[in-house]
């Protein structure tokens, strides 16, 4: 939005009679005007003495805001032209304000009894016009959000915080000094970084050919087609940087969206950079530069010098080409360029680029015609690009490449180049390029605002990713990029796209038509038309198409396109569609069901579909999709009245949402969550809910650490169980408390409560209540062998791990896959078999990665930190270790987590990294101390004695080996009882 306004208008006119004023406004009032609509924007209201502009409404617009601050500077410079004559011929001295700031608003009908028109409305224009009501006189300050959108093309001045009448904070504004519109994306890239180059080797091979060609005197032309932001532009970049300085000479012109308007512009632009036109320069100078660049031309280049002049000249014209009527000047003007790009390849080799032809004017058109008509026999390429959407009839000359997306796998490859190889950044790979659809310049301003968010820190090539991210907001560059494409549609077409983008992807045609209410038949060549022209895909499903988006940036620019309310009332529509005749698939739509009747405000539908489509994820592991239906379900059941059922349920669904919170390791979210189950439960006086909430509330201090609180809640559920007369809740309190058990290293109990839980798990009256069924006896199973296995019973913990194994294969579940081959790999790493161990903690962390199940990849990735350490991986352990450790503290999983700190103080110790082990060390016995977890707090008392050893301190290291071993031998740790021992009989004496 932009405001601008004359200062002290009132005061100027004040005794003017009305014809007078409006005689001294005109020209500055028509300036702003001419101004506005000079770059692309529309002027929607004229107050007296000011007006107020959209860019980028009602119709998108590319580089909006940079048209936007283009616009101010035209007008300050005219005002100041106009006033110096006002005040030479008038006596009057006035100045122009203006205000710019960029965001979202709604545009909508005006109508009143002497016109009608659109208006814009929201925060976004009151900001504006408040900054242009602070502006200096003669200035234009531009906000912040302007500033983001415009940076790399603009100079302002130091931010500064100026109070805006109405707001409750200042608001920072830049004084803007200078716009470059000409400035390519290309060059605004290289300032912060270009993005790797991957992928085009078939492309770059059409240009090489071409340029062999075209050097051996067979002129050639290739011409670019791509969609905005694929590429063209860095692959001509590529290719011409690849080129020896000089040889061939390159001539790279640029057409811009300002100058359509203004014949030749791009094809000047490029004749004034090889003559050394400057500014300053007046006509006769002009002439002067181009007849002694042409001196060397031979005389059929004589009537081109004044044509060039007269292109390329900002002053007056000569009075020859005056006289010459309209078509003769076209003839020559054409002449003069063509003969002009000739001479150059008569003296060496020549690359004539002309990029964005889409933008050109029709005299530059009719120019590279004529140009590429005369290659045959010039040692002269001609390299063109443009979107698809434009059309011409190129001569023969002219080779048409495709400039597609990148591939899936060069896309996660640039990604990977661009983030690095954090493990964090996987998730978001996978984001990325499921969003960007191949797309370079999509990708590179996704993560720029990633960064500018402050979600991802670092350097290029090393990002980390810090913020919990379960979308990707679009970026406003790319919106404006793709929204000003979606506004060239036929308005039927566009509302079809729109209607499309609502249901989002699996678009079927009869659905969309019954939405539409309209037949199959007519919506059908609309979504093949938006095939044709890559806004989407489609596929064949049997007799039928289904169809979806190019990439996720497209639907998302369509959907916000749409008014809220519009949006509201169309899901709404979708989802009565999707219940009626259509619905005979519900199951398999769930989760549209549930999406569309959150987004329409059905409620109660919103609150069930969602708790159904929450199941689904679950039961496939689908762990983050669960959480987000049944947060969509809770949220629903606010909207509805609080009676007694919809407690129950409120209850219900944060018990619902425990498992896949837990596996995606978000334990304070999770603790939440369960608190709020809790009142909930005692307000309704629901002793099943309360003691289902205890064995929740056990499992909660249990990933906390709080091994002793884990415990007593599982009593305090078995309490409620044995009261009740409900053994199934006796038996899960009792899975809870070995839970504990392996926490406080009660390694003995521990196995027994969970052979008894493995056993009766599947058994009639147990099965399918508390979370008692097949999973949870894998679960059990597993933790039994890894208390054996700490107890050196391995025979034992063998047949726990088989049996745990074999029950996993049927489950099929990736949690219970993951969980079976950590016992597997822990039981190898206690028997000595390191190797062994790391094949199947790999595969586990793996598995944990890919399957969403945080939760368990510091536990794997502990456990295979300390086998590489084991196996003589020294490095490797450190590495490995210290993620673990890393990662279990971000998601507040403080399980076992004094083990994984002595395992790392081991492994910095076996490199050598003395301090680091000493630190880590303490850090353990700290933590395993407050946890009471004294299994670790032996392994860390064993670490601190083998660095008293190290510090040559024997009666210290014997010490703290007898602790150790006291510890290990209460416990029947036997395997760790072992080690300490034969450490103790290596000290001397």
């Amino acid at each position: 939005m932009l405001f601008a306004d004359i200062r002290g208008s009132t005061r100027l006119i004040y005794n003017e009679d009305p014809e007078r004023a409006r005689e001294l406004f005109k020209p500055a009032m028509d300036a702003m005007i001419d101004g506005v609509r000079r770059f692309g924007g529309t002027v929607n209201r004229v107050v007296g003495d000011g007006i107020m502009a959209m860019f980028g409404a009602p119709a998108a617009m590319e580089q909006h805001a940079l048209g936007a601050c283009c616009a101010a500077l035209d007008m300050r410079d005219a005002l100041r032209r106009i006033g110096a004559d006002q005040r030479a011929r008038h006596g009057i001295d006035f100045a122009v304000r203006i205000g710019v700031h960029s965001g979202e608003v709604v545009v909508h009908d005006v109508v009143n009894d002497l016109s009608a028109g659109l208006d814009a409305a929201g925060a976004v224009v009151h900001i504006a016009a408040r900054i242009e009501q602070a502006t200096e006189p003669g200035e234009v300050w531009i906000s912040l959000a302007t500033r983001r959108l415009v940076e790399g093309y603009v100079t302002v001045d130091t931010p500064r915080m100026v109070d805006l009448r109405g707001a409750t904070e200042p608001v920072e504004v830049y004084r803007l000094v200078a716009a470059d519109p000409r400035r390519t994306r290309q060059q605004v890239a290289a300032r912060r970084g270009q993005a790797p180059f991957v992928s085009r080797t078939g492309e770059m091979a059409v240009l090489d050919e071409a340029l062999n060609r075209s050097s051996a005197g067979t002129g050639t032309g290739v011409v670019l087609v791509g969609d905005a932001g694929c590429g063209k532009s860095r692959l001509v970049q590529e290719f011409l940087a690849r080129q020896p300085l000089d040889n061939p000479r390159v001539m790279h012109a640029f057409c811009q969206r300002y100058d359509a308007a203004t014949p030749l512009a791009p094809l000047a632009s490029l004749a004034r950079t090889h003559f050394g036109v400057t500014p300053e320069d007046d006509t006769e100078r002009v002439h002067e530069r181009v007849e002694a660049g042409l001196r060397h031309a031979g005389p059929g280049m004589a009537d081109a010098i004044p044509a060039l002049v007269a292109t390329i000249s900002r002053g007056a014209e000569e009075a020859a080409w005056r006289a010459l009527a309209p078509d003769q000047r076209q003839r020559r003007l054409h002449s003069a360029f063509t003969g002009f790009f000739h001479h150059l390849a008569e003296e060496r080799a020549l690359i004539l680029t002309v990029e964005d032809v889409h933008w050109a004017d029709g005299e530059t058109l009719a120019v590279l015609d004529r140009v590429a008509e005369n290659l045959s026999g010039e040692r002269q390429m001609l390299l063109l690009d443009h979107r698809p959407d434009f059309t011409h009839d190129w001569p023969s000359t002219i080779t048409p490449v495709r400039v597609g997306p990148l591939s899936r796998d060069h896309t996660l490859d640039l990604i990977r180049r661009l983030l690095g190889d954090d493990i964090g950044n996987h998730r978001l790979a996978r984001m990325l390029a499921d969003r960007t659809g191949g797309n370079p310049f999509f990708l590179e301003e996704c993560v720029a605002s990633l960064l500018e968010q402050g979600a991802l820190v670092g350097a290029r090539g090393a990002y980390r990713l810090v913020a919990e991210l379960d979308t990707l907001d679009l970026p406003d560059t790319v919106r404006s990029l793709i929204a000003s494409r979606l506004d060239r549609l036929l308005p039927a077409d566009k509302q079809v796209l729109q209607a499309a983008a609502i249901m989002a992807r699996d678009i079927e045609p009869g659905i969309l038509a019954a939405m539409l209410e309209r037949s199959e038949d007519d919506v059908l060549p609309a979504l093949l038309r938006f095939e044709a022209a890559n806004l989407m895909v489609g596929a064949a499903q049997g007799e039928t198409m289904n169809f979806g988006f190019f990439h996720a940036l497209i639907q998302e620019t369509a959907y916000a396109g749409l008014l809220k309310s519009h949006r509201r009332a169309w899901h709404a529509r979708l989802m009565e569609v999707l219940e009626g005749p259509h619905g005979d698939r519900l199951t398999d739509r769930v989760e549209a069901l549930a999406l569309h009747a959150a987004r329409g405000q059905s409620w109660a539908k919103a609150a069930r579909y969602g708790r159904q489509a929450g199941a689904k994820a679950a039961a496939r592991s689908a762990n983050r999709e669960a959480a987000q239906f049944i947060e969509q379900a809770m949220d629903a059941l606010t909207h509805l009245p609080q009676n007694e059922e919809v407690l129950r349920e409120s209850v219900d669904l944060r018990f619902d949402l425990r498992t896949p919170l837990f596996r995606l390791g978000q334990v304070g979210a999770l603790f939440d969550r369960l608190r709020e189950a809790e009142a909930l439960a005692q307000r309704l006086g629901d002793y099943d809910r309360l003691g289902q909430l205890a064995i929740f509330m056990s499992h909660q201090c249990w990933l906390a650490g709080d091994n002793a609180g884990a415990i007593g809640a599982a009593e305090r559920a078995a309490a409620i169980g044995r009261s009740a007369g409900d053994p199934a809740l006796v038996v899960r309190a009792g899975f809870q408390a070995g839970l504990g058990q392996v926490g406080l290293c009660l390694f003995e109990d521990a196995a027994a409560s969970m052979s008894t839980v493995a056993e009766l798990a599947e058994q009639p009256g147990y099965l399918n209540r508390f979370g008692l069924d097949r999973p949870l006896a894998v679960v059990a199973l597993g933790y039994r062998s890894r208390a054996l296995a700490e107890l050196g019973e391995f025979q034992r913990a063998a047949e726990a791990t088989e049996a745990c194994l074999a029950l996993a294969a049927l489950v099929q579940k990736p949690f219970t896959s993951i969980f079976a081959s950590i016992a597997e790999g822990h039981l190898r790493l206690m028997t000595g078999e390191p190797t062994t161990a790391m094949a199947s903690l790999e595969a586990a962390l793996d598995y944990a990665r890919k399957a969403e199940t945080q939760l368990m990849i510091p536990v794997a990735e502990g456990l295979f930190g300390a086998a590489c350490t084991a196996a003589g991986r020294w490095s490797d352990g450190v590495t490995h270790l210290s993620a673990a450790v890393r990662e279990a503290d971000a998601m507040g999983f403080l399980f076992q987590q004094p083990l994984r700190l002595a395992l790392l103080a081991e492994a910095h110790l076996a490199t050598g990294e003395i301090t680091a082990a000493a630190t880590q060390a303490q850090a353990a016995r700290g933590l395993a101390e407050r946890q009471g977890a004294r299994g670790a707090l032996a392994h860390a008392l064993m670490i601190e004695a083998r660095l008293a050893r190290h510090d040559g301190d024997d009666a210290a290291a014997m010490k703290q080996f007898s602790a150790a071993l006291a510890i290990a031998e209460e416990l029947s740790m036997r395997p760790l009882a072992t080690r300490i021992r034969a450490m103790m009989q290596a000290l001397p004496g």
